[in-house]
C-alpha cells in the first residue's frame, strides 16, 4: 500500500518492481532506491500487507498481531519452545527426510527437538542429561503448531498457547517422588563408567523406596516394576547419553558421528554469521587517558560477502550490543561524518542467522527479535569455529589490515608484539575507531575482489545478486519495539509525563477512555531517540506512537543525555521550586557545549552500561522533574508561608526596580503555586543567597559584576548629590567622593569594605537605594535611619569573611 493505494506485484527485474493499483490496473514501475525511500519515510507512506493474514480467522488473525510483550511469561516461554519445533519441521521438510504424517514425520521430528532441548538445558544448567525431564510432544500436536504457523505466514503471534480451551488434564501414573527416586539412581549409579546391570540398580531403587516410607510418617508409596525403570529410562535417556556416560565419549563420537555438508546461501541475507572479538588495540578517552580494548560485534552475508552490520563499543558483548548489530542490519545505513565515498546498499531481514552458543546469543529478547522478525536462529556447537569460517576470517582480516597502521596495537601475542608500549603510543579514541572502521569497511573491504566469488567484489556480487530482494517487516515502525526500554506510566489528564517531558496524542486519550483510574500502561522509550514513545494498547494489542509536545528540548539527545540534563537543571534551582524552561534550555545548552569540546557530537550510541544503569535509574525520583514548560520567562512561586512569600515578592521587587522607582503593586499573575508541583516545584530564580556553581558560564558572573559596579556607581553619585548631615552621636568620615572626586570602583575580587560605600544618604533625600532580597536596612545606634547598604558587609560571596 504506498499513499493509501492497494498494489500487487506484476513483475520484477534486478534494478526495477512493476506494480498494479488494484481495482484501476494502473501499473507503476519503481526502482530500489524509490522503494527504500517509501519505506523509511517518516510519514510511513508505504506498508507491506501479508494477504495470509485475510484467510485466517478473527480469534487467530487477533492472536498473531499481538506484540510479544503482550503475553505473560509463561506465554512467552511456551511461545519460544513451539518456535524450536516448527523450525526443525521447516529444515527437515525442506531437505525431504521426514513425511508428513503425524505418527511418523511430527513424531520423530518432536523426539529430536525434545531430546535436543534437554541437553541444551542439561549443559546450561551443568547437570547430566538425565537429570532433566524429557518434554512430550505428540505428533498431532506438532502437526498443530506447524500448520496455525505456517497458514499465518511463520508469526511468532501463531504458536500462543490456546489455554482457555483446554479441558481437564491427565492423571499421572506414576507419583512424583518414584520418577524422583528413579532419575537419582539412574544419574548416580546406572550412568556411570562402571556400567552396574540395571537389575542391581533396581534393588537400589527399591531401597531407596522403602527407607523413604520410613522416614516419612505416612509413606506408602509402592516399589516401581523393573520395566516401569525400563520404560523410564528408555523415555527419558537418549542413546548417545547413555553410551557416553556408560562406555565413553570415544565410543559414543564412533557410533554416533555424523558429517554433513553445510548449507550454501545463493540469496543476499539468506544465511548471516554473527560473532563478536576483542579489538587487538589500545583505546584512549578525548583527554588522553587509556580506556582500554572495544569489542566488535559483526555479521557477514556468506552470499555476498558484504558486512551487513556491526557495532563497536567498550562494553563486553551481550544481547545489547547483538541487538544493535542486528537493528544496523535491517535498517538503511547512515554514512554521515564518515568520509566514505563508496555505496552502502544493504539493509533487509536475514532468513538464518549463525551464531555461536555465547550468553549474548541464546538470551530470550533475540529469540523474541527471531520471532517477531521471522528468521532462523542457528546455534552452532561449542568448539567449531570452523562452522561459522567466514566471520572468523574477516576478524582476521580486521586485525591484520585494519588494525595494522594505528597506534596502540595489542598484537595477536606477546611474542609478536615484544617490547612495544602498546598503552604508551596509543592515540585512538571509540568514537575515531567507529569512524574509521565505517570508511575501511566501505571503501576497502567490500571493494576488495574475493576469489571465493570468482573474482568479484562483494558489493559487486551484491548488485548482482539483487534481483533476488530482501525480505521487510511490513512498517518501518516495527523495528523500533526491538531495542525499547519498558516502563509503566498512569495516563493523564495532559498526557504521560516522563521525565518531564509531555507525551499527548488523540489516540491516548481514547485509551485513558477506556481504562480505569491509576490504571498503569507499558511504555517503550526509544534510548536514541525521545521525540515519540510507543504505548501497548491492550484493546487493539498494538504500539501506539505518541509525540512528545516539547521537541525542541529533546531534539539530538539520547535518552541518558536527557537525564544529564534533568539533573543539572535540578542542581542549579532551589530546593522546594519548580523547574521552567529556561533552565533546561540552558541545562541542555551546557550539555551540547560539553560535548563539543570534548569532540563528540550530541547524538550518540547507548553502551551496555549505558542500558544497565537507564533501567536500574528509570524510576529514581532524582529525575522525576515537574517543569513549567508553558513560558521559558515564568517563575512560580516557592513553597512557603503567606508572609514569608509575600516579603520575598516585595524584595525581588525592590531590586529589580530603578534607582528612586517607587516600589510596584503587587502581580496579579502568578504561575502555579508550589503546593501542585507534585513534590518538586522549583523556580528559575537566581538567589543573591545561594551558592554559585562551578557548571555556571564564566560570561554570566562577569555581567553580574558590570551590573553591580553600574548601581554601586549609581548609588555613590545619588550619595555624593547634597550634603551629608551629622548627628550629635554619628559622625561619618569625609571621603574623597565628598569633595567631588570621582567615586572608586571596586575590583571583582576585592574583600575590603570601602570608606565610601558607608556613605550615609540625607533624611530629606528622596532616592531610595536598593536592598538585597534577605537583608534589612542597618540602622545605626542613637540614630532614626542609618546607612543604606547595597550588599550586606556579612555576604562573604562579595566581599569575603
Amino acid at each position: 500500500m504506498i499513499d493509501g493505494v492497494w498494489y500487487k506485484e506484476d513483475s520484477r527485474t534486478t534494478g526495477a518492481l512493476t506494480l498494479s493499483a488494484i481495482g484501476s490496473g494502473i501499473q507503476r514501475t519503481f526502482t530500489g532506491d524509490e522503494l527504500r525511500d517509501l519505506y523509511f519515510d517518516p510519514a510511513g507512506r508505504m506498508k507491506i500487507v501479508r494477504k495470509h493474514m485475510a484467510a485466517l480467522k478473527e480469534e487467530l488473525r487477533e492472536v498473531v498481531s499481538r506484540p510479544f510483550e503482550s503475553f505473560s511469561v509463561e506465554q512467552q516461554a511456551e511461545m519460544i519452545k513451539r518456535l524450536d519445533y516448527v523450525n526443525a519441521c521447516d529444515r527437515f521438510f525442506g531437505r525431504k527426510l521426514y513425511s508428513k504424517r503425524p505418527d511418523e514425520g511430527y513424531a520423530s521430528i518432536a523426539k529430536i527437538v525434545a531430546r535436543h532441548r534437554r541437553f541444551v538445558r542439561a549443559r546450561l544448567e551443568n547437570c547430566a542429561t538425565s537429570g532433566v525431564p524429557l518434554e512430550a510432544v505428540s505428533g498431532s500436536t506438532l502437526r498443530d503448531w506447524y500448520g496455525r504457523w505456517c497458514k499465518s505466514g511463520r508469526m511468532l503471534g501463531a504458536l500462543a498457547p490456546r489455554w482457555h480451551r483446554r479441558g481437564n488434564t491427565k492423571t499421572v501414573r506414576m507419583d512424583p517422588a518414584i520418577r524422583m527416586i528413579i532419575a537419582d539412581a539412574v544419574r548416580e549409579k546406572w550412568l556411570t563408567l562402571e556400567a552396574p546391570p540395571l537389575t542391581v540398580v533396581y534393588d537400589y531403587i527399591c531401597q531407596k523406596v522403602v527407607k523413604r516410607n520410613e522416614n516419612v510418617g505416612d509413606g506408602d508409596l509402592s516399589a516401581p516394576s523393573e520395566m516401569a525403570v525400563r520404560r523410564w529410562i528408555k523415555k527419558n535417556v537418549d542413546p548417545y547419553t547413555q553410551t557416553f556416560f556408560r562406555l565413553g565419549k570415544k565410543e559414543a563420537d564412533q557410533q554416533f558421528r555424523l558429517t554433513r555438508k553445510a548449507p550454501v546461501a545463493v540469496r543476499p541475507l539468506e544465511i548471516v554469521e554473527y560473532d563478536d572479538t576483542p579489538l587487538d588495540i589500545i583505546l584512549v578517552d578525548a583527554n588522553g587517558r587509556v580506556r582500554g580494548r572495544a569489542y566488535l560485534t559483526a555479521g557477514i552475508c556468506l552470499a555476498t560477502g558484504m558486512i551487513v552490520g556491526w557495532h563497536i563499543s567498550k562494553d563486553r558483548p551481550s544481547w545489547s550490543t547483538v541487538m544493535q548489530a542486528l537493528r544496523m542490519t535491517v535498517l538503511k545505513k547512515d554514512l554521515a561524518d564518515s568520509g566514505a565515498e563508496s555505496p552502502y546498499p544493504v539493509f533487509g531481514v536475514p532468513e538464518m542467522v549463525k551464531v555461536d552458543n555465547g550468553a549474548a546469543y541464546r538470551s530470550t529478547s533475540l529469540v523474541a527479535a527471531a520471532g517477531q522478525l521471522q528468521f532462523e536462529l542457528r546455534l552452532v556447537p561449542v568448539g567449531k569455529p570452523n562452522l561459522k569460517g567466514k566471520v572468523e576470517r574477516f576478524f582476521r582480516e580486521v586485525a591484520r589490515d585494519f588494525l595494522s597502521v594505528f597506534p596502540g596495537r595489542t598484537f595477536s601475542n606477546v611474542q609478536e608484539r615484544l617490547d612495544y608500549d602498546s598503552e604508551g603510543n596509543a592515540r585512538m579514541t571509540l568514537q575515531d575507531a567507529q569512524r574509521l572502521f565505517t570508511r575501511w569497511v566501505v571503501d576497502i573491504y567490500h571493494n576488495r575482489p574475493n576469489s571465493r566469488s570468482f573474482g568479484q567484489t562483494p558489493l559487486q556480487r551484491w548488485e548482482a545478486l539483487s534481483g533476488c530482494g530482501v525480505r521487510m517487516p511490513p512498517e518501518a515502525a516495527d523495528l523500533t519495539p526491538l531495542i525499547g526500554l519498558v516502563v509503566n506510566r498512569t495516563i493523564q489528564g495532559d498526557g504521560i509525563t516522563f521525565m518531564g517531558l509531555t507525551y499527548r496524542d488523540e489516540a491516548l486519550r481514547a485509551m485513558r477512555r477506556s481504562g480505569h483510574m491509576g490504571k498503569e500502561w507499558m511504555v517503550k522509550v526509544d534510548p536514541l531517540d525521545l521525540s515519540v514513545m510507543l504505548v501497548l494498547d491492550e484493546a487493539k494489542k498494538r504500539w501506539v506512537p505518541i509525540r512528545c509536545q516539547q521537541p525542541d528540548l529533546v531534539e539530538g539527545l539520547t535518552l541518558k543525555m536527557w537525564m544529564d540534563v534533568v539533573a543539572n537543571a535540578k542542581a542549579a534551582t532551589e530546593r522546594g521550586q519548580r523547574v521552567s524552561r529556561g533552565r533546561l534550555l540552558r541545562a541542555r545548552e551546557a550539555l551540547i557545549l560539553e560535548a563539543q569540546a570534548m569532540g563528540n557530537r550530541p547524538r550518540g550510541k547507548i553502551t551496555v552500561a549505558e542500558y544497565s544503569w537507564i533501567e536500574s535509574e528509570l524510576n529514581n525520583p532524582k529525575y522525576e522533574v515537574d517543569a513549567d514548560l508553558s513560558d521559558p520567562d515564568a517563575h512560580a512561586k516557592a513553597a512557603t508561608t503567606p508572609g514569608a512569600q509575600r516579603k520575598k515578592e516585595q524584595r525581588a521587587r525592590a531590586k529589580s526596580a530603578p534607582l528612586g522607582a517607587e516600589a510596584p503593586a503587587d502581580d496579579p499573575t502568578m504561575v502555579e503555586p508550589a503546593s501542585k508541583a507534585k513534590g518538586y516545584p522549583i523556580v528559575d530564580v537566581d538567589l543573591p543567597g545561594r551558592e554559585l556553581k562551578e557548571r555556571e558560564l564564566e560570561v554570566s558572573r562577569d555581567i553580574e559584576d558590570l551590573e553591580e559596579k553600574e548601581r554601586l556607581a549609581e548609588f555613590r553619585a545619588a550619595s555624593r548629590g547634597k550634603p551629608t548631615e551629622a548627628t550629635d552621636d554619628d559622625s561619618v568620615a569625609q571621603t574623597p567622593a565628598s569633595d567631588g572626586a570621582e567615586a572608586p570602583s571596586l575590583a571583582p575580587d576585592e574583600t575590603e569594605v570601602s570608606a565610601a560605600d558607608a556613605v550615609e544618604t540625607p533624611p530629606d533625600h528622596d532616592v531610595t537605594p536598593p536592598l538585597a532580597p534577605d537583608d534589612e536596612p542597618p540602622v545605626a545606634s542613637g540614630t532614626t535611619k542609618g546607612p543604606r547598604r547595597l550588599v550586606d558587609e556579612d555576604d562573604d560571596e562579595h566581599f569575603g569573611a
